[in-house]
């Protein structure tokens, strides 16, 4: 019997530096599986930024419907503000599997 998920929510470690927590992934493997187990109206949310986002964009066997970006209330990576800015904006990318419903929110 095979079970299918709705939604498959990530903040997965984003290959870009060289600390072991930071490991890469096939994500070529990954995003065959993610869609395989995910329910006809399921949908894949990963949290990412750049250049990581431009990575999964490339792998994806489609491209994102749409990404959302999260302003976080405080900036990241203190240690790193030496050399680069400090991250304020993170991407969040969706993926929908084949049949969704989109329902606009509307206020007021």
């Amino acid at each position: 019997m095979y079970y299918r998920v709705q939604l498959i929510y990530i903040n997965p470690p984003f290959g870009t530096t060289n600390n072991y927590w930071d490991d890469k992934v096939n994500w070529k493997e990954l995003f065959n599986e993610f869609f395989r187990i995910l329910k006809k109206d399921g949908m894949l949310v990963i949290h990412c930024s750049i250049p990581f986002n431009y990575e999964l964009i490339r792998i994806a066997p489609k491209p994102p419907l749409y990404s959302w970006y999260w302003k976080k209330d405080s900036p990241t990576a203190p240690f790193l503000a030496k050399i680069q800015p400090r991250r304020i904006v993170e991407e969040i990318l969706v993926w929908k599997n084949d049949k969704n419903t989109y329902y606009p929110q509307v206020i007021g």
